[in-house]
């Protein structure tokens, strides 16, 4: 077993610092680490939903898929603080179905459901904040699926930029435009257009699977 993988859950998600010796131990215990090459698909054997999922390293994009629309970015799990992801808990209060792809080279740790659940459940204040973020969660999916359903493309766009911005700490994006499609749900002609439309206006710049954000405030607003 690797050293010290509580520390690194801890560290990800604070709430767990209630945990007494011997559940630190058990969670330790329990926990594996898997690796993921970025784009790579996290279901499976090796990754099952019926797993809660720290990211050690990296960064996971977690979608849904909408008829119609093809795949939809819902949000990201990134290493550091509060990157606990209750899956389980996800899947069974939302009829969606759930793909984890990782969008950088991953390494995450994987604690079965069913001994997460037995230690949460002993901790009132773990408890509430695992369920807080599960609110985060569906707040957020909620606020996709309606930006989906009434914002225009462009709108869309700039929020996506804003949050891919956040996802990787910084003003370059190491994005295609047929990916941006994919998470957005639209075609790749109109991510095009739009992106030609910011990089006229001086907003970005442009470059094979590369966007240089040149005025951050433009998609702060």
């Amino acid at each position: 077993m690797e050293h010290g993988l509580f520390s690194v859950m801890e560290a990800s998600f604070p709430p767990l610092s209630v945990l007494d010796c011997e559940d630190r131990s058990l969670l330790e215990e329990k926990s594996e680490v898997r690796t993921y090459p970025c784009g790579a698909l996290m279901h499976g054997r090796d990754c099952p939903l019926d797993s809660v999922i720290f990211v050690q390293k990296g960064l996971v994009n977690v979608y849904t898929s909408v008829k119609g629309k093809g795949e939809l970015l819902l949000f990201y799990v990134k290493e550091g603080g509060g990157c606990v992801f209750a899956a389980p808990k996800l899947v069974e209060n939302v009829k969606m179905d759930f793909m984890f792809r990782a969008a950088k080279d991953c390494s995450v740790i994987l604690v079965s459901q069913d001994i997460f659940h037995s230690i949460e459940k002993k901790y009132p204040s773990l408890y509430e904040q695992v369920d807080r973020l599960l609110a985060l969660r569906l707040e957020r999916i909620v606020s996709i699926m309606e930006l989906v359903a009434f914002s225009p493309m462009e709108e869309r766009l700039r929020r996506y930029i804003r949050s891919q911005m956040e996802a990787y700490g910084g003003n370059t994006l190491m994005l295609s435009h047929e990916s941006i499609s994919r998470d957005i749900g639209t075609r790749r002609e109109v991510v095009s257009r739009i992106l030609s439309y910011y990089k006229d206006i001086g907003v970005v710049s442009l470059s094979r699977q590369r966007i240089e954000i040149t005025n951050p405030g433009f998609f702060s607003s």
